[in-house]
């Protein structure tokens, strides 16, 4: 989803306010492996703690520290923006004219329409 807001900082929100879900889903894994950490089982142990090691620096790097840089020096109004309509490039489609050519073929003979 793109942001039709101008501002870096109108993004970052929107961005938050679409994707924030995301956030709850890190917080339930940290919680799910903090219950981890009360087995007697080593192997569910050290499980949760891959689980917290790898969870809780994305989580922090993703919220703390990436969303301010975009904030900061981020793309701005339609820079780096995708294309909302057709490049005028035409897609292969098979049709009775190309005799069943392949894509490879039509290319060669300079038949994409």
């Amino acid at each position: 989803m793109e942001s039709p807001k101008p501002s870096r900082a109108d993004c970052v929100t929107d961005a938050f306010a679409v994707m924030g879900i995301t956030s709850s889903a890190a917080i339930t894994s940290l919680g799910a492996s903090g219950m981890l950490f009360a087995c007697y089982v080593q192997t569910f142990f050290k499980f949760g703690g891959v689980m917290f090691m790898t969870i809780s620096p994305s989580f922090v790097f993703a919220n703390c520290y990436f969303m301010p840089l975009l904030a900061w020096v981020g793309p701005e109004g339609t820079f780096a923006a995708t294309a909302t309509r057709p490049t005028g490039r035409r897609r292969w489609r098979p049709s009775h004219r190309t005799g069943g050519a392949g894509l490879g073929e039509q290319a060669a003979r300079g038949r994409l329409y």
